[in-house]
């Protein structure tokens, strides 16, 4: 009887705690990992339980179901006789979470993002066929040492103007700077970097945005992305990809 009794009162606590639980309300996400994630960063997973977090969290131009590439946020696409021009279509109803559409210039700054050496992106070679995508790369690169050496300068108004601005490159000027649309207007050529004043240190705040607005310019002018108009992303290629439309659906 004394071994009963213990028991019979732990039953009866079970009972009470299960009767006085509230259930929890409904979740937006629910996903089951054996670790924490690294980051929700979409240009830096390379984790594979990150990259399934993305897919759940985030769209890609195209999606891959049973094998087959099938629109997701592009509605629909072409690609150029030559295979190195691709145009994606977005779809115009799409949203982000805060109900803010999905603007062409979106993936311009993430594209760009994913390219910019000082993302540490593991995953950044997937673009590196876009044109002027790996130049861009190395001079980013050669430039951000140079500037933590305290030996960058930046470029000439003439070096700067030299390359036309394509015409493609139309401008998403009116989107927000934190969704970056750097596209400058089709109507005039990128405007140069703006020299460093006599009195700016190589490493001062005003040599890093001089660096940073040349990176901008130095983006739109010479790599191969750009967005047109809030619905069109134009993307061209050094060399053609068979594969393209798979990279395009890595989240």
């Amino acid at each position: 009887m004394r071994l009963i009794a213990p028991v019979i009162l732990l039953a009866a606590a079970l009972v009470f705690v299960v009767a006085l639980d509230r259930p929890r309300p409904r979740a937006d996400f629910v996903i089951g990992n054996g670790t924490d994630h690294f980051t929700l960063d979409p240009q830096r997973m390379s984790y594979q339980h990150d990259v399934r977090a993305a897919r759940a969290l985030f769209e890609t131009l195209v999606s891959i179901e049973d094998g087959r590439i099938v629109p997701a946020a592009a509605s629909s696409w072409e690609r150029s006789k030559d295979g190195l021009t691709w145009t994606f279509h977005l779809r115009p109803e799409a949203k982000w979470s805060n109900g803010d559409p999905v603007r062409a210039s979106d993936f311009v700054y993430a594209w760009r993002r994913l390219i910019l050496p000082e993302s540490s992106a593991d995953y950044t070679g997937f673009l590196m066929s876009v044109e002027g995508a790996e130049e861009f790369f190395k001079w980013r690169n050669e430039s951000l040492a140079a500037y933590a050496a305290g030996e960058w300068t930046p470029s000439s108004a003439a070096d700067s103007a030299s390359a036309p601005a394509p015409e493609s490159r139309a401008a998403a000027a009116t989107a927000p700077e934190s969704r970056a649309a750097q596209a400058s207007p089709a109507a005039a050529a990128p405007s140069p970097p703006a020299a460093l004043a006599p009195s700016a240190a190589p490493r001062s705040p005003a040599a890093a945005e001089a660096l940073w607005r040349e990176t901008l310019d130095r983006f739109d002018r010479t790599v191969g992305i750009s967005a047109p108009d809030d619905h069109t992303l134009v993307v061209r290629l050094a060399r053609p990809v068979h594969f393209w439309l798979d990279l395009c659906a890595f989240p």
